[in-house]
C-alpha cells in the first residue's frame, strides 16, 4: 500500500541517503522530493519511458546490460519496487555494488506478497534471497525490515480488486486507513510481518576496506 511504502522508504532515505545518489528503475522518480535536499547530486536511471517529457531521467538504458556509470561513482544507490523486473538479478546486484564507493550504501525496497504488476514482473525476493544477493555482491547487510503484515496484505489485495469500482474503492480506502491505524490492528501487523510481509526494505553497505565482506547482524 502506498502509505506503508512511503513511510518505510522515507525513513530509510532520511537516515542513509548521502552524497551522490543514483535512483535506479525510478521512472518518474516518486521519491525525488524526499531525497533531493539531503544529497549533493542525483542521477536517475531507468529503461526508456513512454512519456520522456514527464521524466526526470538522466539515462534511459536497459539495466539488464549494466549501469552506465564508472566504478565508485555513487555514495547511495536507491532501488525501490524495481528489482522484480530484472531478468539478470545477479548481474544487476554486482553492478550496483560496482558503482558504489567504499562505505556507500544501497537502499532496496522489494515487494513480496504483492500481485503481478505487468508482463515483465519476474521475481519476488524473500529476506534470505536478499541477503544472499548482498553476500554474493560483497555487500554487508546493515538491516532488513519487513514492512506490512497480514492486515496490510489483505487491505492491499482488496483495494486492487475494487480498483475498477470507484465508490467501493473510495469506501475501502477510507476504511482501510482507519483500520490500519488502530492499535490492535498494528499489533497484528507487527506479529505477522515476519511470515506474511507485504515487502522488505534492505540497507546494505560496501565495505570501506576492500578486504572486508559479509553481513552484519
Amino acid at each position: 500500500m502506498t502509505s506503508v511504502l512511503a513511510r518505510v522508504y522515507e525513513a530509510a532515505i532520511r537516515e542513509h541517503a548521502r552524497g551522490v545518489l543514483v535512483d535506479l528503475g525510478c521512472a518518474r522518480a516518486p521519491l525525488y522530493e524526499v531525497y533531493r535536499d539531503q544529497v549533493s547530486e542525483v542521477l536517475c536511471i531507468d529503461r526508456p519511458q513512454a512519456e520522456p517529457s514527464n521524466s526526470l531521467l538522466d539515462y534511459e538504458v536497459d539495466l539488464d546490460e549494466g549501469i552506465p556509470l564508472p566504478n565508485e561513482r555513487a555514495d547511495t544507490v536507491l532501488a525501490t519496487d524495481f528489482l522484480m523486473y530484472s531478468a539478470k538479478p545477479d548481474r544487476l546486484w554486482l553492478e550496483m555494488a560496482r558503482v558504489l564507493r567504499p562505505g556507500g550504501k544501497l537502499i532496496v525496497g522489494s515487494p513480496f506478497l504483492y500481485w503481478l504488476t505487468g508482463p515483465d514482473d519476474r521475481y519476488r525476493y524473500s529476506e534470505l534471497q536478499l541477503r544472499t544477493l548482498c553476500s554474493a555482491s560483497r555487500l554487508s547487510v546493515l538491516s532488513v525490515e519487513a514492512y506490512g503484515g497480514a492486515p496490510e496484505v489483505l487491505a492491499d489485495l482488496t483495494g486492487k480488486l475494487l480498483a475498477s469500482r470507484k465508490l467501493a474503492s473510495k469506501i475501502h480506502s477510507r476504511l482501510a486507513r482507519w483500520l490500519l491505524g488502530l492499535r490492535s490492528v498494528r499489533r497484528i501487523s507487527a506479529g505477522t510481518s515476519a511470515g506474511i510481509p507485504l515487502g522488505y526494505c534492505l540497507i546494505a553497505q560496501k565495505p570501506k576496506d576492500a578486504s572486508q565482506r559479509g553481513e552484519r547482524t
